[in-house]
């Protein structure tokens, strides 16, 4: 359900590598990063409250009432899941653009790595909903990225991107 509701912000990779050639497009980009996160953690929001969440989990996907209840909190945390997807594609996209692609290489073993320290809290807490934790181990894998390819993307003195019009400045290739 994630994957198809979550599914225009992972494209957001795609639209800054092949759209954005300056830095007002980065610029415009990055507006519109936000209002398509916005949109996004807005309605994946409802999906948690009551009337919708029954609807999705119940009707659509046909769960036990077992399994709604247990994957019901999950839900709670996907408007934190926009936000860090959302970042992420932008963020790798920009930077794959402009054939800056070291810290996208840097983000794959970060990523894996904060996967597998939240995915370690099942043995320290084995009570903990299946759901939740994947979700958490989702969104710390994303946010991690977010946060190093977003660095490098706003990092001041190196920019990677042409200057304003008319303005001639050097650029790093890294």
């Amino acid at each position: 359900l994630w994957k198809l509701m979550l599914a225009p912000l992972r494209n957001l990779a795609q639209t800054a590598q092949a759209m954005v050639r300056s830095r007002e497009d980065r610029a415009c980009l990055l507006r519109f990063t936000v209002q398509v996160v916005a949109t996004f953690a807005t309605l994946t929001g409802l999906l948690y409250l009551g009337p919708v969440r029954s609807f999705v989990l119940d009707g659509v996907m046909g769960l036990t009432a077992e399994l709604s209840a247990t994957t019901g909190p999950a839900l709670l945390f996907f408007p934190l899941m926009a936000a860090v997807l959302g970042s992420s594609a932008a963020f790798r996209g920009l930077l794959l653009g402009v054939h800056v692609t070291g810290p996208v290489a840097l983000s794959a073993p970060v990523r894996l790595t904060v996967v597998m320290m939240i995915g370690a809290l099942a043995l320290a807490f084995p009570a903990m909903s299946g759901a939740v934790l994947g979700i958490l181990a989702l969104i710390g894998a994303f946010c991690s990225e977010a946060l190093i390819l977003g660095w490098r993307v706003r990092r001041p003195g190196r920019s990677v991107w042409p200057p304003a019009s008319g303005v001639e400045a050097p650029t790093e290739q890294a």
